[in-house]
């Protein structure tokens, strides 16, 4: 025997903590030709506000009961499925999330309603558009955020990272995602 394969091993599993920059199908690596954009960042925001989807952020004051949060033994959420914005969700009945317990689980009880005196912290609900991560605004964005992809030598199924060549306008986006969530923002929104 000539030796071990240890060092060759090491290499490629290391290999794989790293994110490689993307690469075609023939192994080789794609350079970013463009060091200027034809995008810029209030565009890329309209681009995903057109994909932008109907969402519910749960707060503490509001006109809208929506649901409660109670917190023990195990953490429970329980939403009235009537103030969910999106078509196709069951119109009449409680959803409940619990967790705390070694799996968590969700439920749903049919043609239940929110009890008015329950214990626990009344949340109220307020309309919103949740925006799509970089992420996803890459993959599903109109042919123009594809053009712009390409334009930069960017696979349009590759995940965002630090490689990426037009930072500072996916940044401004980024900053402008991250104001619309509760859990960046703080505040009183709860979900």
């Amino acid at each position: 025997m000539t030796g071990n394969n240890h060092g060759a091993y090491r290499h490629e599993a290391t290999r794989y903590l790293v994110r490689p920059p993307p690469s075609r199908a023939d192994g080789t690596v794609f350079r970013y030709a463009a060091t200027r954009s034809t995008m810029d960042a209030a565009e890329l925001i309209r681009e995903a506000e057109a994909l932008a989807r109907p969402c519910v952020y749960l707060r503490a004051s509001g006109d809208a009961y929506a649901a409660v949060w109670t917190e023990g033994r195990r953490r429970e959420l329980t939403f009235d499925s009537a103030r969910l914005p999106a078509p196709g969700w069951p119109r009449q009945g409680l959803f409940t999330v619990t967790t705390g317990d070694p799996d968590g689980h969700i439920s749903f009880s049919a043609g239940a309603s929110l009890p008015q005196g329950r214990a626990g912290l009344k949340l109220h609900a307020s309309p919103g558009a949740s925006l799509p991560p970089v992420d996803g605004l890459f993959l599903l964005g109109s042919e123009r955020v594809a053009a712009w992809l390409r334009e930069l030598g960017w696979p349009r199924g590759a995940a965002y990272n630090d490689n990426f060549p037009a930072r500072g306008i996916v940044g401004d986006y980024e900053r402008h995602y991250q104001e619309q969530l509760p859990f960046y923002s703080g505040g009183p929104t709860f979900c």
